[in-house]
C-alpha cells in the first residue's frame, strides 16, 4: 500500500468530540484527505454509535487512521488502568478498521529506574493492543515527555520490545527537540509505523507545511526510498487567525499534493 495522507482534526474546535466531530470529518473529506485522526476521548461518545460513525466516514470518503491515547505512568496501579483503557480504545479502532494508536505522555525523568518502568509499561501496552486487536501502539514525542531528545528516543527504542512498541515521529517536534529528521527516518524505519507532519518556523511558532524549516520534502523522499507504506498525517498547529481550520488544512493538503501525494 502506498503512503496515505491523513489529517489530525485538532485544527478544528472539537469540544467534547461528540457532535463537533461531524463537520470536521466532512470538511477533511472535502479537502481530499484519505483518513482522519483524533483523541481517544471520542470513544466515550461514539462507542454506542459506531454504525452512525461508519456511515459518516463512508459518506465523507475518509477512514479513521488512528486515535491519540495518553499513557506513561511509572506507578503500577495507574499503569494497569492505562493498559485497560488502551485495550478498550484499540477494540474501538479495530471495529472501525483502523490499525494504529498513537501514545504520548509520561513526564521527563532523570531516574533510570523510572524510565525503564515506563518502557516496560509501554511494551506491555503495545503487546496487549496488538495481540488482542491488531493495533500498533506508536510513541508520539512531546516536549517535556518521558522521551523527546535524540538520546531519550534511542534509549526508549532500545528498552522497549520491537515486536510491540513502535514510533510515530512528529516532524516538527523532532526538529525542535534536536533530531535530524531524515537521519532518524533512515535509522529507525523498522520501528516507524505512523508519521506526523508539522512545520516549525525555527523560533517560536508552528507553521503551515512548506513555510517552516522542517525538511518535509526530504522526509517524504526518505520514507519512499525505504519503502514506508503507512500513514503520513498533517497536524496543523499554526492556529492562523486569518484562515478557517478547513483553509489551514487545505493548504497543507495542497502542499502535500505538490510533492506528489
Amino acid at each position: 500500500m502506498p503512503i496515505r495522507i491523513g489529517a489530525q482534526l485538532n485544527c478544528w474546535p472539537l469540544g467534547s468530540l461528540a457532535e463537533e466531530l461531524i463537520p470536521a470529518i466532512r470538511e477533511a473529506g472535502q479537502i481530499g484527505f484519505q483518513g482522519v485522526e483524533t483523541n481517544w476521548r471520542m470513544v466515550n461518545h461514539w462507542e454506542s454509535r459506531k454504525d452512525e460513525l461508519k456511515a459518516l466516514l463512508a459518506e465523507s470518503g475518509v477512514e479513521i487512521c488512528a486515535l491519540f491515547f495518553g499513557a506513561g505512568s511509572a506507578e503500577a496501579t495507574a499503569a494497569r488502568q492505562e493498559v485497560d483503557d488502551a485495550v478498550r480504545a484499540a477494540a474501538f479502532l479495530a471495529d472501525m478498521g483502523a490499525g494504529h494508536m498513537m501514545v504520548g505522555g509520561g513526564k521527563a525523568t532523570d531516574d533510570p529506574d523510572e524510565f525503564r518502568a515506563v518502557c516496560e509499561h509501554y511494551s506491555e501496552l503495545g503487546k496487549r493492543v496488538l495481540q488482542e486487536h491488531g493495533v500498533k501502539a506508536c510513541y508520539h514525542l512531546h516536549h517535556g515527555a518521558i522521551a523527546s531528545s535524540p538520546d531519550e528516543i534511542a534509549r526508549m527504542m532500545d528498552m522497549t520490545d520491537d515486536r510491540y512498541w513502535f514510533l510515530c515521529p512528529d516532524s516538527g517536534i523532532m526538529v525542535r527537540e534536536g533530531h535530524d529528521l531524515c537521519a532518524t527516518i533512515n535509522a529507525l524505519l523498522p520501528r516507524i509505523a505512523y508519521v506526523h507532519f508539522k512545520d516549525w518556523d525555527g523560533a517560536e511558532a508552528w507553521s503551515m507545511l512548506g513555510e517552516g524549516v522542517v525538511d518535509h520534502a526530504g522526509a517524504l523522499k526518505a520514507l519512499a526510498e525505504r519503502g514506508y507504506d503507512g500513514w503520513v498525517v498533517s497536524e496543523n498547529e499554526s492556529r492562523r487567525q486569518d484562515l478557517t481550520p478547513k483553509e489551514q488544512q487545505a493548504a497543507d493538503r495542497a502542499w502535500l499534493r505538490s510533492q506528489g501525494y
